[in-house]
């Protein structure tokens, strides 16, 4: 299975979690998850990061279930109660 993902490059305007694509170089690169705390990422080689997906964005435009669906009915923090927590949903 092949997903086209919605890429966006240079910074966010939010801090998130993303999904982040790695340069290291002709043929070279990987995936992985990065914090952006609205200014830095939480990487060593920011500069090799050349694109981003929000983790958030990742799960709606993949649609993952949770792994226990049995654990699927969480109640929801509300959002004005936590101010700019990315972890919160709005």
């Amino acid at each position: 299975m092949s997903t086209k993902l919605d890429w966006s490059e240079g910074t966010p305007s939010t801090q998130d979690i993303y999904l982040v694509a790695i340069d290291l170089g002709p043929d070279a690169g990987y995936f992985d998850m990065c914090y952006w705390n609205g200014e830095h990422w939480g990487y060593e080689h920011p500069e090799q990061i050349i694109a981003f997906v929000s983790f958030n964005n990742l799960k709606k435009q993949l649609n993952f279930e949770w792994p226990r669906p049995e654990q699927t009915e969480h109640p929801k923090p509300i959002k004005h109660d936590y101010g700019t927590n990315p972890w919160v949903e709005e």
